[in-house]
């Protein structure tokens, strides 16, 4: 069911009321429009609208968003029946959601407030140059008053639809652009093979627990976890099978972690896990509860079982810590847990 634009845009019987205050309408401005129809546009109707439409034919900014036969002719059609309407009942639900209707259609074809309000003018100056000369005196200058006000009405109404429009269209591709900014910086906080943190999102998280620690006397612990004999798992089962294991070992890995704690992908098979305000015996015992619960069993990919072990390295902040130092001190334990056999941890 479509909604009406009166109840969208809050047109009640009281809004419709106070808007026609605010232009000064009164009783006696009805039966204006009567005599605007009797003395004006029923006799000059197709007058005007052809005036109306040379001169905008002529202008290159208006003509550019009316131009072919076809158009114009619609155009004129629509027109003609505008001004049929114009200032008739003017109070009523009808009208005002017409002259809403318009500020819609001027939205659509991309015109220009500006151009719509400068040919509404010219439709002004042409209805008040049809005025019949015997109308003089009083009677001219309350119809030329109410050409004016019932212009200021219409444009009114279409101003607040076309501008309720284009808000609408700018908030809504603001709200598309930061659902993209968000995708953007998932996609840059989020290794996409194993759902890790990124390397750089990682990094930054690392630098800004550094600058914690440095406050405050519980230190942040690093560790670096690398996958054993990784590289004979890609020869023998291919890399897509290597993928799985990597993304497999991830899971397991979150599944022993802390709320607060982050693992992210370093590189290649290496794994780095930032333990956020934790001393190094906690970390350490995290780790170990890590490497056993990969250890445990084996992992399934397809039809294949591959048994997966990690060979970790834990370490602790120190006061002069910067995070080339802090990592290259886990790195080295991670290897000293290789050389020393594997499947272990070292801190």
């Amino acid at each position: 069911m479509q909604v009406r634009l009166c109840d969208k845009y809050g047109f009640d019987k009281t809004a419709r009321q106070r808007r026609l205050e605010v232009f000064g309408f009164s009783e006696a401005d009805k039966l204006l429009g009567q005599l605007l129809h009797d003395t004006v546009i029923t006799e000059n109707k197709q007058q005007i609208i052809e005036q109306f439409y040379d001169f905008l034919l002529s202008q290159p900014e208006t003509s550019a968003f009316i131009a072919g036969s076809g158009q114009v002719a619609r155009l004129k059609k629509a027109h003609t029946q505008y001004l049929e309407t114009l200032g008739i009942d003017y109070d009523q639900e009808l009208y005002f959601e017409h002259r809403l209707e318009v500020g819609l259609a001027h939205d659509r074809i991309g015109l220009p407030l500006s151009l719509y309000q400068s040919a509404y003018r010219l439709l002004q100056d042409l209805l008040i140059s049809c005025i019949p000369d015997d109308l003089t005196g009083e009677d001219k200058s309350s119809l030329v008053q109410f050409i004016i006000k019932i212009a200021g009405l219409d444009i009114s109404l279409a101003t607040d639809t076309y501008h309720t429009v284009q808000v609408e269209t700018l908030t809504s591709s603001i709200i598309s652009l930061r659902h993209e900014e968000q995708r953007l910086y998932s996609k840059v906080k989020q290794d996409t093979l194993t759902g890790a943190a990124s390397r750089e999102y990682l990094l930054k998280v690392l630098a800004q627990e550094l600058e914690q620690s440095s406050k405050r006397t519980i230190p942040t612990c690093v560790a670096m976890i690398d996958l054993d004999y990784f590289k004979q798992v890609n020869d023998t089962y291919g890399h897509l099978v290597g993928d799985e294991i990597l993304k497999g070992v991830v899971g397991r890995i979150k599944s022993r972690m802390r709320n607060l704690d982050v693992i992210g992908r370093y590189g290649g098979e290496e794994f780095m896990l930032v333990f956020p305000k934790t001393k190094l015996a906690t970390a350490t015992d995290i780790v170990e509860r890590i490497r056993q619960h990969v250890a445990a069993s084996p992992l399934h990919v397809e039809k294949l079982s591959i048994p997966v072990t990690i060979s970790g390295g834990v370490t602790s902040s120190q006061k002069d810590d910067t995070i080339d130092s802090l990592v290259e001190r886990a790195d080295n334990l991670m290897y000293q847990a290789k050389n020393n056999g594997r499947n272990r941890v070292e801190s």
